[in-house]
């Protein structure tokens, strides 16, 4: 059997607060997604920080009472990497009323905004001349549906070497863990490495061995650049690599992006579960 990485368990949360007159409130994810008030007269002022190098699309909801919002809610909007930005306020309708807010918020990986080069052809993520099976291909019945419907597993043995597939910049990294299983409770220890395009899609390779990434965050990478090696960690049953490309809808949801690669034997426009393709 084998398993893939399921993403809206990974890169979503939601935080529920409740805020009362006069209070100054920071809530973060992992010091990396937060959102701040600052309250100036009778004005509140909303900010999302993205420590994060990977742009996040976050949905922002607020339950009031005496208070006008600037934005028609629930509001989605994408944050840059690196960055700080006013979401919008909320202004006190009656200063002589007491007021009070309760908001929630989910954040995704990706820029709502991305429109994907469909006249792009990918190179296969792994060596030249190498060949590898597809175990689970687009809409593949074990969990290649919803937002991973046109993704594909690639059957390969711990420590091949892992190429990109397409220029970019590398926004995510993770390569601490040891461990993998069938259980989607193993989902949180995959390894992977993430690439922003320039197109603002993101291509997501994951499962990768312990210690298996060989670049950063923030490295610009070339197509057919070493990235990392193949593993069999997070919610995977065997050795191989799950590869993706997606664009964020809203802080709940995004979509996968059927892609086209290159092969020895032609373009590949949809990725028969055990055949054997090979790179160039």
């Amino acid at each position: 059997m084998f398993s893939s990485i399921q993403p809206k368990l990974i890169t979503g949360f939601i935080i529920v607060l409740l805020l009362f007159q006069g209070c100054h409130t920071n809530n973060c994810k992992d010091n990396d997604i937060c959102i701040y008030v600052e309250k100036k007269f009778e004005r509140i002022d909303l900010y999302v920080r993205n420590d994060k190098e990977v742009d996040v699309t976050m949905t922002i909801d607020v339950f009031r009472d005496n208070l006008l919002v600037t934005k028609e809610l629930p509001y989605t909007e994408t944050y840059p990497g690196k960055s700080t930005t006013l979401a919008f306020r909320l202004h006190v309708e009656d200063p002589d009323v007491k007021w009070k807010y309760q908001y929630k918020w989910s954040w995704n990986r990706g820029n709502r905004y991305a429109k994907h080069d469909d006249s792009y052809v990918y190179r296969l993520p792994y060596p030249d001349k190498h060949a590898a099976r597809i175990l689970q291909g687009y809409h593949g019945s074990y969990s290649h549906y919803d937002d991973d419907a046109y993704t594909v597993d690639f059957d390969m043995e711990e420590g091949t070497p892992i190429m990109a597939a397409r220029d970019g910049v590398v926004v995510g990294v993770k390569e601490n863990s040891k461990v993998g299983g069938g259980d989607r409770n193993f989902v949180p220890k995959g390894n992977y490495v993430i690439i922003k395009h320039l197109d603002n899609t993101i291509a997501e390779y994951y499962h990768l061995q312990y210690n298996g990434a060989v670049v950063k965050e923030g490295q610009i990478v070339k197509r057919g650049q070493h990235i990392g090696f193949s593993g069999n960690t997070g919610f995977s049953n065997w050795p191989h690599l799950h590869f993706g490309v997606y664009k964020s809808i809203d802080g709940d949801s995004r979509e996968s992006i059927p892609v086209r690669f290159q092969t020895s034997q032609g373009i590949l426009t949809n990725p028969v579960v055990g055949y054997y393709y090979i790179a160039i």
